[in-house]
Order: C-alpha cells, then structure tokens, then sequence
C-alpha cells in the first residue's frame, strides 16, 4: 500500500470517527415505534404495553385540511406527540410551500386494552359546522 493510500485511509477514518463524536451510538435494545400508515386501514393493530405507535397520514396542511380524532383518545393510550414531515425531499428546500405533508400522530400503550381509533380528514372549521370529512382513516389498536 502506498503511502499516499495509507494517509487517505487514515483521513477517511479520522473523519469518521470525528462525524460520530457526540453522538450517542443506539443502544441494541431500542426500538422503533411501531407505525401505522394508510395502508393499514380496517386493520388490528396489536401493541405490547408500554410502546409507542405512532399513526402516519397524508395530507395537505397548507390548505387546510387536517386529520383529527373523531372521538376522545381511549384511557389506554396517552398522547405522545404530534408533528408534521414533509414527503419529499424538495419540501425542505427554502422557498418551497404547499404540498402534502406526513401527518404523525404518537401514543404511549399504558394498560391493556382495545379500541377503534378513527380519524377525520378536513378542514377543522368545516368539520366543527357538521360539514362531512374529506377521508375517513380507521384502525383498532390492541394493547397486549
């Protein structure tokens, strides 16, 4: 090897380890939350006790329309945060607006239990006169 190899080598390494320093490496143990998206409609969703499942829809915030729970949120399950994602790349670029974006939705599985949960997309202020949902999103959750 050359020594010109050598020292690429080393540079590529040194950077590596540099680009990881303070980061907390993942522990084995972890796990991702358990997700739900669109195409899980009608389904059960089975959740061991003390996971997060996080609920994925798309949507188009920017016009408005929104998902919501159509009813209170069942005892079992405790909000666990709620965020927005873009669903391209391009949505991170500065200056772009609109498009649809990733609606996320977390719940903690406190205590054992079933329910169905549904959820109404549709501009709130529509929704709130009685006006019907543009989509109707729903999935039971089984907490285990």
């Amino acid at each position: 090897m050359t020594a010109r190899k050598v020292i690429g080598l080393g540079a590529a390494l040194l950077a590596s380890a540099c680009a990881s320093a303070g980061k907390p490496a993942p522990s084995p143990n972890a796990r991702a939350p358990l997700e739900i998206l669109a195409e899980d409609a009608g389904t059960r969703v089975r959740v061991p006790l003390g996971e997060t499942v996080r609920v994925r829809l798309r949507s188009v915030p920017t016009a408005g329309y929104v998902w919501r729970l159509a009813q209170p949120l069942p005892a079992f399950l405790a909000p666990a945060g709620e965020e927005t994602l873009p669903t391209t790349p391009q949505q991170r670029e500065p200056g772009f607006v609109g498009g649809e974006h990733w609606l996320v939705f977390a719940y903690q599985a406190n205590a054992v239990g079933s329910a169905k949960l549904v959820f109404h997309e549709g501009r709130p202020w529509e929704l709130e006169a009685g006006g019907a949902p543009e989509s109707v999103f729903t999935v039971t959750i089984v907490v285990e």
